[in-house]
């Protein structure tokens, strides 16, 4: 038992030994808590949880209080990342300690692969990092992020003159190599590239493109609500926008960025426009965004558009020595 278990009298149980009906009541919570909480429709992740655990290929813990499940967590493995999908406790169990536990004991599971260079998560479930001590040598680093909502009643800025060399064309499949050029150049040196190593490189950014279009990572994509911004005399893109369905009539922005010679140009503003009228076309009544909080340059634009935030959640890295 972990000392820090021995406190809130919890155990820790290897994912691979519960089944999805062991974990029903947690994983209800959860649901309940995205929907509620984040504006979220986490179904479709929930419902491939149950099948994972059902496999036993799940790799993660379970909190057990009484020989009973009250949280859970779970590690996907990237290559040489590995990522916390989430770190859960129902609202009724969880405490400092408990987190702390669940989260120190995960980050340490994870890193036991000699192929993992990095342990790090968005883990939307903890308004708070917990203060946690890795045994194991290495570096931690936390950054605050928001998650930021905008009701369809919000008012919208007056549109600025969009530049005379720039047009903004509907997103397409064949923009995917341009787009990942993008997004390696417009994320160099940017504190999200600690937090994403995929923005590092041409491939990796293309990676996490096909991951969000195919795979629906963050929910349905909707082509509709994609836009790229192209110079008339440039085969290359300037900006991006993304956006996915999240909900029922709930949309998600999940990539906003500018080439860095066209930042201040109005290009994110014309592109964040054109995708919320693109959502609104498709029905949603609301759209959400995650943005770094120090990122305050974009949290401004955000405001401007008639975004608030919703919750507060720590993403951090932690990297072994």
């Amino acid at each position: 038992m972990h000392p820090h278990a021995q406190q809130s009298n919890a155990k820790l149980a290897n994912l691979r030994h519960l089944r999805g009906s062991d974990l029903e009541l947690v994983l209800k919570a959860q649901h309940a808590h995205w929907h509620e909480r984040l504006a979220w429709d986490n179904s479709n992740a929930i419902d491939a949880i149950r099948r994972l655990l059902d496999q036993r290929r799940l790799t993660g813990l379970a909190v057990l209080v009484g020989g009973h499940p009250v949280g859970y967590s779970y590690v996907l493995h990237e290559g040489r990342k590995a990522a916390i999908g989430e770190a859960f406790l129902l609202p009724s169990e969880r405490t400092p300690c408990l987190e702390r536990t669940l989260l120190e004991t995960t980050i340490i599971m994870a890193s036991r692969n000699p192929a993992v260079k990095l342990v790090g998560g968005q883990l939307l479930s903890m308004p708070v990092f917990p203060a946690v001590e890795i045994a194991t040598p290495g570096t931690l680093r936390v950054y605050p992020r928001q998650l930021m909502i905008r009701e369809r009643q919000a008012a919208l800025p007056v549109p600025r003159r969009s530049n005379p060399c720039m047009r903004f064309l509907a997103w397409t499949d064949l923009q995917l190599a341009a787009a990942s050029e993008l997004i390696q150049r417009a994320y160099a040196g940017h504190v999200d590239a600690s937090l994403s190593p995929e923005y590092r490189s041409v491939p990796g950014a293309r990676r996490l493109l096909e991951q969000i279009i195919n795979r629906g990572s963050s929910g349905r994509f909707l082509a509709a609500a994609g836009f790229v911004a192209r110079q008339a005399s440039s085969p290359g893109i300037g900006g991006i926008c993304l956006g996915s369905m999240v909900g029922d009539r709930v949309g998600h922005i999940l990539q906003l960025c500018v080439a860095p010679e066209w930042s201040s140009a109005g290009i994110g503003s014309g592109l964040l426009q054109r995708s919320l009228d693109g959502f609104k076309r498709a029905g949603c009544d609301a759209v959400s965004l995650t943005v770094t909080a120090s990122n305050e340059r974009a949290v401004r634009i955000y405001e401007r558009f008639g975004f608030r935030i919703l919750a507060r959640f720590p993403s951090f890295v932690w990297r072994p020595a």
